[in-house]
């Protein structure tokens, strides 16, 4: 699929949701590149996110892949849209031992309410690069009037 940015400025909108969740934040989760369609995300190596010193586990290998997957969609979105996952696959194809994680992530497909991405999760170690996971995830786009807390009751 050629992606198609909808937001002229998408990718310093892109950073900044990205930037505020508070998860990424806490697992140290760095974005390397942004373009139409496709994000590059990294992940540094932690003993919080590892076994045996360089085997990350995993639960943060998928939370990279969601993350690279889903800021690849949010790229192709109007401004002032998110995106939220909605389900994703997790294939882990060898183990995730290096210094780091690299998820590329990518669009499959932008729809009105749903997008689909994925992304490869690559281990590194000594500078070589690994594909040890991929991950398919579809996200639920929302527009910037929905974003506001609808369970809350107003006053008639």
């Amino acid at each position: 699929m050629t992606a198609e940015a909808l937001n002229p400025d998408y990718e310093s909108d892109a950073r900044r949701t990205a930037l505020d969740m508070p998860i990424i934040r806490f697992l140290g989760i760095q974005i390397q590149d942004i373009a139409a369609g496709a994000a590059t995300v990294v992940l540094p190596a932690r003993p919080e996110l590892c076994y045996r010193d360089d085997l990350f586990q995993a639960g943060p290998v998928r939370t990279l892949g969601d993350y690279a997957g889903g800021l690849a969609c949010l790229t192709c979105l109007p401004k002032g849209w998110f995106v939220s996952t909605v389900d994703f696959t997790l294939k882990m194809l060898a183990p995730a031992r290096g210094q780091k994680l690299v998820a590329r992530g990518r669009v499959l497909q932008s729809g009105k309410t749903l997008s689909v991405g994925a992304a490869d999760i690559y281990s590194v170690q000594q500078s070589r690069e690994t594909l040890c996971a991929t991950l398919l995830v579809s996200m639920r786009n929302i527009a910037p009037d929905l974003s506001r807390d609808a369970s809350r009751p107003t006053n008639p």
